[in-house]
């Protein structure tokens, strides 16, 4: 009987596994070394070849390292995979092409488990709520983990916010089940509190009604018994305003008390007179400005009224004021120069002191910030006349000129269009005898008669010739025996020895007076005016007094500004209405004042926020008396 020899299944697979890794030839054993049926596996002869090579050095990875042959030991026929010293053959995917993953093994056969810590470095959290922090992945212990060590859980409160840490915001109603209220007044309605993302209260507020005179908020906007009608009742230092409901009972007026009558701009007797009967509270001068006016009393002290907003009424308020009121602490005033917002004053020593808009300077104390009250120019104290417009001058009394405030376009004359929170001279000017501001133009009437101007030139205002801006004094052409100078907003006049007036600039309403809407850059004649002897301009009109005491204006007339009982627009100079015996004029913006030879003063034109000082806001036409002056 022929025998075999069999060889056991591992034996196999092995020889298999020894095959695959490029081993030495390997030769199965022959059932019988003389049967004549022997093959390559009988152990027979055959002829040679590349496997039947001498032995050679065990095979190396790709690594370099030896190679450990590992047995077949999870049976799937395949055999180990040689990898350095990593014979675990219960893992297929053990292959040195494979990326190393955390998992505790030598997934990439270079002799280290979960090296280069793979998958590693992502931004991960740890912790919930409050708790929760950052941090980045780390492959240990053959799994990943977050290094963020989660932050300490505190006691919940009402803030949308898991405090304690526990998956839940808000839990347990933090601050909740506490009584509140809900609306105010009438419509206040009682609950208790509720926490939802924050403290709540679960009253809701009851409806609001019309509101009664009961000392109750009957309509919820938190003030009781608003809205009522305001009684007012006495004059003067006696006037009261009261409201209409008082405490839930009908308000009753009563005037305050009358005192003694003295020279403050104030009716101190309650007789609807302002210093009435006392010597020295004459007006001896009259200011107009943009929107308010000003008077000077033969006592030093100024009185204001008009538009009050930036503080240029001077009474320490911005309150509108409809009748003449005190400037506060000023009793030595002997000039006034009444701006487009704000005011001036040189006192009786040379100093000045201006109060209103600060924005650019205006004020010449150094600082932007508005003043209510008289406050001093810095370094100023030998000031002998003021002009104010947007910005403000003084000349001194050498005979020079400073400026301060704005300069948007060279209106303070110091060759530059830098803004001056102090006074600053004017260029090459050193024998003034007379100055007046414009709106952005001045203007100095010179000792010999000759004028100069320097700043804003876009209509000729400056009579030059050109409309080009100057940054520092530039002659007018052609006059040169001026006794007087004037500015208006865009436009200037002289008046001249003989008593004729030229006019040049801005002539859109016939403010130049010269019988055209034409604009001039050189001086032009007055339509019919030889006996003048005070001029004033304001923003779009001109007036003259006459060497008989009578006014005339024209120009601008929307709001009667001209006084001719018309508000017709008039190219040529018209006779103010009823108005026979003025000693002084001055113009504002776009109304009109003139002071009577008996010191009453009286105004016209526009009276938006009072500045005629009637008590009213309504335009006049005619000359009106001032109240109580």
């Amino acid at each position: 009987m022929t025998r075999r020899f069999v060889l056991p299944l591992s034996s196999v697979f092995l020889l298999m596994a020894l095959a695959a890794c490029g081993g030495d030839d390997v030769v199965l054993p022959a059932e019988d070394a003389g049967d004549s049926d022997a093959g390559p596996l009988d152990g027979g002869p055959r002829d040679a070849g590349p496997r039947d090579a001498a032995p050679r050095d065990a095979a190396r990875d790709a690594t370099g390292i030896d190679a450990t042959i590992c047995p077949d030991e999870d049976g799937d026929g395949h055999g180990a995979v040689p990898c350095g010293d990593d014979c675990d053959d219960a893992l297929d995917a053990v292959n040195p092409d494979v990326a190393e993953t955390c998992n505790g093994v030598d997934d990439d056969c270079n002799g280290s488990a979960d090296d280069g810590n793979p998958g590693g470095g992502a931004s991960c959290e740890n912790g919930i709520g409050a708790c929760s922090r950052t941090g980045a992945t780390v492959c240990s212990a053959t799994e990943l983990g977050c290094d963020a060590i989660p932050g300490a859980p505190t006691t919940e409160v009402c803030n949308g916010i898991d405090d304690d840490c526990n998956g839940t915001s808000d839990d347990g109603n933090p601050g909740g089940g506490v009584s509140c209220t809900s609306g105010v007044g009438a419509c206040e309605r009682t609950g208790v509190t509720a926490c939802s993302g924050s403290i709540v209260c679960g009253a809701t507020p009851g409806p609001p009604t019309a509101e009664a005179c009961n000392a109750v908020d009957d309509d919820c906007n938190s003030l009781v018994d608003d809205g009522f009608a305001v009684l007012s009742c006495g004059v003067g230092a006696c006037a009261v305003s009261t409201s209409s409901c008082v405490g839930g009972f009908a308000g009753v007026c009563t005037p305050g008390t009358p005192g003694v009558e003295a020279c403050n701009g104030v009716d101190d007797d309650c007789d609807g007179s302002v210093d009435d009967g006392l010597v020295g509270c004459d007006v001896v001068e009259v200011s107009g400005g943009g929107g308010h006016t000003c008077a000077r009393l033969t006592s030093g002290a100024v009185v204001c009224w008009g538009r009050n907003d930036y503080g240029q009424v001077g009474d320490g308020t911005t309150v509108e004021r409809h009748t003449p009121t005190a400037v506060t602490g000023l009793t030595d005033a002997v000039e006034l120069a009444a701006g487009n917002r704000h005011t001036c004053a040189r006192r009786a020593s040379g100093a000045v002191v201006c109060w209103g808009i600060n924005s650019s300077g205006h004020l010449g104390d150094g600082s932007t910030i508005g003043r209510l009250t008289p406050t001093p120019v810095s370094g100023l104290a030998d000031a002998v006349e003021l002009t104010a417009d947007k910005s403000t001058c003084a000349r001194r009394s050498s005979g020079g000129v400073v400026c301060w405030g704005g300069n948007d376009y060279g209106q303070l004359g110091d060759g530059t269009m830098i803004d001056r929170l102090t006074p600053t001279p004017v260029f090459g000017l050193v024998d003034a005898v007379e100055i007046a501001t414009g709106s952005e133009h001045t203007c100095a009437r010179r000792g010999s008669g000759a004028i100069v101007c320097w700043g804003k030139n876009d209509n000729g205002q400056l009579g030059d010739g050109t409309n080009t801006v100057r940054l520092a004094p530039v002659s007018v052409v052609g006059v040169t025996d001026a006794l007087e100078v004037a500015t208006g907003a865009l436009h200037t006049c002289a008046r001249r020895a003989s008593g004729a007036v030229a006019c040049w600039g801005f002539n859109f309403t016939g403010q130049l007076g010269d019988g055209t809407t034409t604009n001039r850059n050189v001086p032009a004649g007055v339509s019919g005016l030889i006996d003048a002897v005070e001029l004033a301009a304001g923003s779009e009109h001109s007036c003259a007094r006459r060497a008989s005491g009578a006014v005339a204006c024209w120009g601008y007339n929307f709001y009667g500004n001209l006084g001719d009982g018309t508000t017709t627009i008039r190219l040529t100079p018209t006779a103010v209405s009823g108005l026979p015996d003025a000693d002084q004029i001055s113009v504002g913006a776009y109304h009109t004042c003139a002071r009577r030879s008996s010191a009453a003063l009286l105004c016209w034109g526009s009276n938006g926020y009072g500045r005629l000082g009637d008590g009213t806001t309504s335009s006049r036409s005619t000359p009106t008396p001032v109240f109580g002056l």
